[in-house]
């Protein structure tokens, strides 16, 4: 019933303790019949997709019945759609009630073909609908909850639910699609068979702790496998034993479209953790060039052969029949070696052992990480030698040593209300450097700054306000930030032709003139060789 959905997602969100949360979540999936838990495990996953929800369009059936102005302003208060629509919907009556609606009926009418008995459908639900209907519907169609259950919380959950560890919950998740009638048969034992999945599914990737300095004196090096750690993306390559290949994100999303070059390896089975490159063995390009394959469903036979893809090979999940999970990874590093040397595939590469005898060396390694020119590299990635594979950030298993973050001094020129929880509060900064006596934008800032600090600023950007262009701020060019970043990029659109990559804003220079900012000419000075 769609009702009891309404009611546990506003539980949920108003709940603070995880345990009541997931106690909650629990008692929901116990309760509710197939195939409407499924749905609503699908929405909270966020898995769940409707190709008829368009929130244009649902915008726009808003703005038919409530003056135009009244929710742009509503909406840049309140910083979220769904809570605004919920709000300013007015209420009309009809020959219509969701006493009865059950959540297939609404992934039925939004998964369907007919966009204009959606639409109807919508509206009616809508006018009849209280305030927190509303809210949980739009939620529901959207399927971006944010009431506090993450995916690893519904694991745990469905783990409860059937009297399973969370890793047999993770090897078969991607194995299975909404509804996960299945999967819930399995829990509860009602399914006659093992619970059989696609060989081509994703497995959850195992992830590093960042590697504190207080930590560094005490590893014995002979305990650890040291590699580079490369910039690129994270993937997982999977191949079934027809050569049927896929390609995933590090959170499981299939990208394999967009990448059509990924080559098949060998012709048994196999699943490989390793990193997406573009370039060729003897030149690896750096993440600008990457970033021309990034998000194109179809790339064009001119930009595979101009960017063509590499893989750079981590770990060895599976190998034929045989999974490698629960074997150490000085054992899956020899079968890794063995796999890559029987492969003959110029776009497979395999991540190479640095010689690291003490934690002297580590360091040395980080300060070299700069100054790498082979390949786009980010840091170091150390890895105990009798590691199994794990999915999630399992402590003290791998630890990640990025190399120190670039910085300049750039001066806020823009602010904007945030979303959710800080709709209230300027927390999205855009900050420029200078060209000439000119100040062009070079990237914008959401984090890096206390609670503190973002109250101070809010002040300031109250107090500092020269012009306002709907929801931004322009505001007069005196602040100046201490920005850390990554990466300069290559960015043709912008006037400054250039953008920073995971800039966030490192410290506040309130002592600092703006006329001392830094200039643009010291940004294009970072960009690689090839690129300036």
């Amino acid at each position: 019933m769609f009702i009891v959905f309404s009611q546990l997602l506003n539980h949920l969100y108003f709940s603070n303790s995880q345990l009541r949360k997931e106690a909650l979540l629990l008692d929901y999936f116990s309760r509710m019949p197939d195939p409407d838990r499924g749905y609503a495990l699908a929405s909270l996953a966020g898995t769940l997709h409707m190709p008829l929800y368009r929130r244009a369009r649902l915008k726009a059936l808003l703005v038919e019945r409530v003056d135009a102005t009244l929710f742009a302003l509503s909406y840049d208060y309140v910083g979220e759609l769904a809570e605004t629509l919920a709000h300013l919907w007015p209420a009309q009556p009809q020959d219509f009630s969701v006493q009865d609606l059950r959540l297939s009926d609404i992934v039925d009418i939004f998964q369907g073909k007919d966009i204009q008995d959606a639409e109807q459908f919508l509206c009616c639900c809508l006018d009849v609908m209280s305030y927190s209907e509303r809210w949980a519907f739009l939620k529901f169609l959207g399927s971006s909850m944010r009431v506090g259950m993450s995916l690893r919380s519904c694991k745990r959950v469905l783990a409860q639910l059937g009297g399973k560890q969370i890793q047999d919950i993770e090897r078969v998740w991607h194995g299975v699609a909404p509804p996960y009638q299945d999967l819930f048969s399995w829990l509860s034992g009602d399914l006659d068979t093992e619970l059989l999945v696609q060989d081509v599914h994703f497995t959850p990737v195992m992830l590093a702790h960042p590697l504190e300095s207080a930590t560094i004196p005490n590893l014995d090096m002979s305990e650890w496998q040291v590699e580079w750690k490369f910039d690129g993306i994270r993937i997982q390559y999977v191949m079934d034993e027809q050569g049927f290949c896929r390609v995933y994100s590090r959170t499981g999303e299939d990208i394999s479209n967009s990448f059509p070059d990924i080559p098949r390896l060998g012709s048994a089975s196999v699943v490989i953790d390793a990193e997406l490159l573009v370039g060729t063995p003897a030149k690896i390009a750096d993440f600008n060039a990457l970033q021309q394959r990034l998000g194109k469903l179809k790339p064009s036979a001119a930009i595979q052969r101009k960017y063509p893809v590499l893989l750079m090979a981590y770990d060895l999940l599976r190998y034929g029949d045989t999974w490698l999970l629960d074997y150490p990874l000085s054992t899956r590093r020899q079968a890794l070696e063995q796999f890559c040397t029987e492969v003959d595939s110029q776009q497979l590469l395999m991540s190479e052992v640095l010689c690291c005898r003490s934690t002297q060396d580590v360091m040395t390694l980080q300060v070299e990480s700069l100054l790498y020119n082979r390949a786009p590299v980010e840091g170091l990635m150390l890895k105990r030698l009798d590691s199994l594979y794990q999915s999630g950030r399992p402590r003290g298993q791998w630890w990640k040593l990025k190399r120190d973050p670039h910085t300049i001094d750039a001066v806020l020129v823009y602010a904007q209300r945030g979303h959710g929880k800080r709709s209230s509060l300027y927390s999205d900064y855009t900050f420029a450097v200078w060209h000439d006596e000119e100040l062009l934008p070079v990237g914008k800032a959401y984090s890096g700054f206390t609670d503190e600090e973002l109250k101070e600023l809010n002040q300031w950007v109250r107090k500092n306000t020269v012009g306002q262009f709907g929801p931004m701020r322009q505001l007069r060019p005196a602040l100046v930030v201490e920005v850390a970043f990554d990466a300069v990029m290559v960015a043709p659109r912008r006037r400054a032709g250039v953008s920073l990559r995971f800039p966030r804003i490192h410290r506040i220079r309130w002592d600092k003139p703006a006329a001392e900012a830094d200039q643009l000419s010291h940004l294009r000075g970072l960009l690689p060789g090839d690129l300036i």
